[in-house]
């Protein structure tokens, strides 16, 4: 890593531990997903940091960079995205979750369409009999990269960041390909604050 790197990503650190959080609803056990969107991907992982957790980065450039702030978060990272090497990823992800670990996962990521949940953290949790949680979060300031697909937000020093936790139980074997397109449908409905419950 290089130097600039190493000094940026301490800098970012030392930001977020002026950040203020509040957590809001059931608090997620240590085994379960964990799903938020993409632009607000730094307080969602920061705020899991102290769990067992690992997440799924791409394998571009800017997804090194984002290993590395993980890494020295303490998050263990599995490359790979849905456009490349996804599949593996994912089965993976659903590997880590058997063995008690906590999933972390922007289901827009990584290119989006920005706040448009893909399959990947509904069927992670299927696939792993774990729950699901649904954690939307709201920062009271923060400087939004508008020029960014997913308009990324970096909150602001001692920031108030509310995170909202929906619990979404283990989906049932027995649901079929329109059930589970109607479960993601309504939990993209939940991260978006519109509150349609599965």
């Amino acid at each position: 890593m290089k130097l600039l790197q190493k000094i940026a990503i301490h800098i970012l650190t030392v930001l977020a531990y002026s950040w203020r959080f509040k957590l809001i609803g059931e608090i997620p056990n240590q085994n379960s997903v964990i799903a938020f969107w993409h632009g607000s991907m730094l307080p969602g992982w920061f705020i899991h940091k102290h769990i067992s957790c690992f997440a799924i980065v791409s394998l571009s450039k800017d997804g090194s960079v984002l290993t590395n702030i993980l890494n020295h978060w303490g998050i263990d990272v599995i490359r790979g995205s849905s456009s490349n090497n996804g599949k593996e990823a994912l089965e993976s992800a659903v590997n880590e979750l058997q063995k008690g670990r906590t999933f972390l996962i922007t289901p827009d990521g990584p290119k989006g369409p920005r706040n448009n949940m893909k399959p990947g953290a509904v069927i992670a949790a299927f696939r792993a009999s774990k729950p699901l949680f649904l954690c939307r979060i709201d920062c009271s300031s923060a400087y939004i990269f508008k020029k960014s697909w997913d308009l990324f937000s970096l909150p602001l020093p001692f920031a108030k960041i509310n995170v909202h936790y929906t619990k979404i139980v283990p989906i049932q074997d027995q649901s079929n390909r329109e059930e589970i397109q109607d479960i993601i449908r309504s939990c993209e409905n939940i991260l978006n604050g519109e509150y349609h419950h599965v």
